[in-house]
């Protein structure tokens, strides 16, 4: 059954009602496109948060619809240059750059010559983002940070960013995230293709973009990509923190298991899925594993949010030696 075009705009103005009925329950305006990403009570509203995918479901229906067909089809193939032109900004800390001058931004010829890029080259890239709702420009050639690029911010200062390129993702998912994206997974998406027809020796198609059968743990070992592997501890990170805990506590009924039951976390990373499990129930043991170079973070991120779940022996941390680890 084909679904009208005038079904699809009710479907969202009658979701934007909801959203604006939760903002007036917690007393905010909706978050605007212009101002940096901050926390607030809609993030854990689950009413928003259904509302909100509704629309973006609905108003990507809609324009899937409305839009010519040829358009839509280049869009989609020439997706790439978004990806490369986010991991340009963000490897160059630009949004880093963009914060010290405010809200009323920086010329393109001043940021350009900040991060060594030529003036007309940086506004091509700023506008091509600019356009996508991927900053913002404030007046013509001048750019700011807005709800998006916030979130590639390092949380450091450009001073400890250039004394300490290495540390520069350790505070800041949202900017690992879009790294690794950007690098890592792009370099694998170009050879996705081809690894379907004939994989070869390889196990996946990042293996077969960089010509090497070993896998990306082992990959990111390497002295030259150490750096790779802790931006990528980081962004999986914080895609355990960015879900309401609610996901993982009502998952299955942890209740029913007999106290001291033990769960385990394959490949866990530093275990921000299994806290708010263990934070809810403390009568079962749990073990995080991962390789072994992430348990000192690990070890951290527990002392500083569930102390005396280590001190209880109620959460074990487990390094896995990559040799041992069965990777499909």
């Amino acid at each position: 059954m084909t679904i009208s075009l005038k079904a699809l705009a009710q479907l969202i103005l009658a979701n934007v009602e909801t959203l604006e009925s939760a903002c007036a329950k917690h007393g905010t305006d909706y978050p605007s496109l212009d101002d940096p990403f901050a926390p607030s009570a809609l993030n854990a509203d689950p009413v928003a948060a259904n509302a909100s995918r509704v629309i973006v479901g609905a108003a990507a229906q809609l324009i899937a619809t409305v839009r010519d067909p040829i358009e839509m089809l280049q869009d989609h193939c020439s997706s790439m240059y978004t990806a490369a032109a986010v991991g340009f900004v963000n490897s160059n800390d630009v949004a880093d750059i963009l914060q010290v001058s405010g809200p009323q931004g920086l010329h393109s010829k001043d940021l350009g010559k900040k991060i060594g890029v030529d003036a007309s080259l940086t506004d091509r890239v700023m506008r091509y983002l600019a356009t996508r709702h991927f900053f913002r420009e404030v007046e013509p050639n001048i750019f700011a940070n807005n709800k998006i690029s916030s979130l590639i911010l390092k949380n450091k200062s450009l001073s400890d960013i250039q004394a300490d390129p290495a540390s520069k993702y350790d505070l800041s998912p949202g900017a690992a995230m879009a790294g690794h994206f950007a690098e890592e997974a792009f370099m694998g998406s170009q050879s996705i293709a081809q690894y379907l027809k004939d994989p070869g020796p390889y196990q996946s198609p990042f293996n077969m973009a960089i010509k090497d059968t070993t896998n990306i743990f082992a990959w990111f070992e390497q002295p030259d990509n150490v750096w790779r592997g802790r931006r990528f501890v980081t962004a999986m990170k914080g895609g355990g923190e960015r879900f309401p805990p609610e996901i993982f506590t009502s998952a299955i009924d942890w209740k029913a298991l007999e106290p001291g039951s033990t769960v385990v976390d394959v490949g866990g990373n530093v275990g921000s899925v299994t806290l708010p499990i263990a934070k809810s129930f403390p009568h079962l043991h749990y073990v995080v594993q991962d390789l072994e170079h992430v348990i000192p973070e690990a070890k951290e991120f527990w002392k500083a949010n569930l102390p005396e779940a280590l001190s209880e022996n109620r959460v074990e941390l487990q390094g896995i030696p990559l040799s041992n680890l069965f990777l499909i």
